[in-house]
């Protein structure tokens, strides 16, 4: 969700900044956002590497793939957060109700078993991952944290999933958090230029949020890292 308390020109500059510094690293292309369009990067708005399996490890049987898709099937449209974690095999560790919309928390016990596995749990907003997502997967060694919503704006139901096929690094974290503060201070910009509504900036802010997950996935590829975003046709 774009922020509506407006930032100072000096915050604005240093998000501009750090996001352009990182962007000109991997060679992408930042669009002016006085040319129109909100968007963070001009290019492969939908960049998924050709080579991750649907298997998120590739050593789940199809029995754990059946119970990993069912799971996310059943509980993609729950008002509140419900997340299930599996081991690099897909025999399941544990699952956990969350009695909030927008978060669940996770005790020492739970996490201590996280390093090399894969949770999934389902957004109400049907929002991508959030950047507090990806910081828990570095800190605990996910293989893969998948996202699953009901979609938005009229678009089908979709499963939203980061991960890595090499160990986290401690940068990628602050990395992803400069690419999303520049978005939201592109966004910012633009409603106090008049050119977006509070309301029209929190209706594309998946788009948004997607395109920043693009940037980030394609900038650390070389390091084994991957975003994918894929629309469940008829909720399947």
């Amino acid at each position: 969700m774009a922020r509506t308390k407006n930032p100072t020109a000096a915050t604005l500059k240093s998000w501009e900044t750090r996001r352009r510094n990182q962007e000109k690293a991997a060679g992408i292309h930042v669009r002016s956002q006085d040319a129109g369009g909100s968007g963070v990067v001009q290019g492969r708005k939908d960049w998924r590497p050709d080579n991750v399996s649907d298997n998120p490890t590739g050593n789940f049987t199809r029995a754990n793939m059946e119970r990993l898709e069912r799971h996310e099937d059943d509980h993609r449209n729950d008002p509140l957060e419900q997340a299930m974690v599996l081991d690099g095999k897909g025999n399941l560790l544990f699952t956990k109700t969350s009695d909030e919309p927008h978060f669940v928390l996770f005790n020492r016990s739970e996490t201590s078993k996280m390093n090399g596995s894969v949770l999934t749990h389902n957004h109400p907003s049907g929002n991508p991952p959030s950047a507090d997502d990806l910081m828990l997967a570095v800190e605990m060694g996910l293989r893969e944290i998948r996202a699953t919503g009901p979609g938005s704006r009229g678009r089908e139901p979709v499963l939203y999933r980061v991960g890595t096929t090499r160990p986290w690094k401690p940068e990628h974290a602050p990395a992803f958090v400069a690419i999303l503060d520049g978005a939201r201070a592109a966004t910012e910009r633009r409603i106090m230029k008049g050119e977006l509504t509070v309301a029209q900036a929190n209706a594309n802010w998946p788009n948004e949020l997607h395109e920043v997950w693009s940037v980030f996935a394609e900038m650390y590829a070389k390091d084994g890292v991957y975003y994918r975003r894929e629309e469940k046709v008829g909720g399947k």
